[in-house]
């Protein structure tokens, strides 16, 4: 039997209830993190439920204390027996139930929502991907923020599986590179290590951020700033990141290969430095 966490409360799965008048459901208007765990431990746990304070911030509602976030997160993976098993954690928190309307309510009560899985399937030894044919605005005021409106995200992988590509990349309206539907996007040319800028648009992820420190452990040279499409044609290697994936190598743009159309030394290094991470 599965159980859920929801506002405060461990529940089988099957009697787990949210209202029909959340705004989360009806309108979108809430935040999530995807983690994974092993051990019973959540991988950078600290950093999850920071860049969820701050999108609420910029929302406008309060979250529960994060020590007791992290409290029924470690508990809905107890409950589950996944202490000692590899898992992803869905955390999703709305504004709660509200009014008719746009206006949201003057005194929120969030609803807080805690999934655990283990993770079972294999993860892919490397992704394709292609460039999506809408845009990505990176002047919208939820640049940055991991909320529960993912339709872009939806139609952009939706328009990869059906070009037969595993993931689609986004570019903004100056048409410079920005992000994956789910996952940050590098780049190696040499011994430089590039990414675009968060003023690009793309979603300050953890496992980006943990690319850019570890860059400098491997002697890598770090560039973040605004890139072309061409700029992938001319990379050695690229990957993607995310907090399940981890660095997943990224070996071919629309129909083109990168580099050498394989995994690259670079990020295979990097995948050792967070093994080395996680385990310690």
């Amino acid at each position: 039997m599965s159980f859920v966490h929801v506002n405060g409360e461990l529940l089988p799965e099957q009697n787990a209830r949210i209202s029909v008048h959340d705004r989360g459901f009806l309108l979108g208007d809430g935040l999530f993190e995807t983690m994974r765990a092993a051990g019973g431990r959540v991988l950078h746990l600290d950093q999850h439920l920071a860049r969820l304070s701050r999108g609420a911030a910029v929302l406008g509602f309060e979250l529960p204390p994060q020590a007791g976030l992290a409290d029924a997160v470690h508990s809905t993976l107890a409950a589950n027996d996944l202490a000692s098993r590899e898992a992803v954690v869905r955390l999703t928190v709305s504004r709660g139930v509200g009014p008719r309307g746009l206006g949201p309510p003057l005194r929120p009560s969030p609803t807080v929502v805690i999934i655990a899985a283990p993770l079972t399937a294999p993860l892919p030894v490397q992704q394709t991907a292609i460039t999506l044919p809408f845009r990505l605005d990176a002047a919208s005021p939820l640049v940055g923020l991991k909320t529960l409106n993912y339709l872009p995200q939806i139609l952009g992988r939706q328009a990869a599986l059906a070009a037969g590509a595993d993931e689609g990349i986004f570019l903004n309206h100056a048409d410079a590179l920005v992000e994956g539907c789910a996952s940050n996007l590098f780049w190696v040319r040499g011994n430089l290590l590039c990414t675009p800028d968060l003023t690009c648009g793309p979603l300050p992820g953890i496992t980006r951020a943990i690319a850019l420190t570890l860059a400098s452990t491997l002697g890598l040279s770090v560039r973040e700033g605004a890139f072309a499409r061409s700029a992938l044609a001319e990379a050695d290697e690229a990957f993607l990141t995310n907090s399940v994936l981890g660095f997943m190598p990224l070996t071919r743009l629309d129909d083109r290969a990168i580099g050498q159309g394989k995994p690259g030394s670079v990020t295979a290094r990097l995948q050792a430095a967070l093994q080395q991470m996680a385990a310690a």
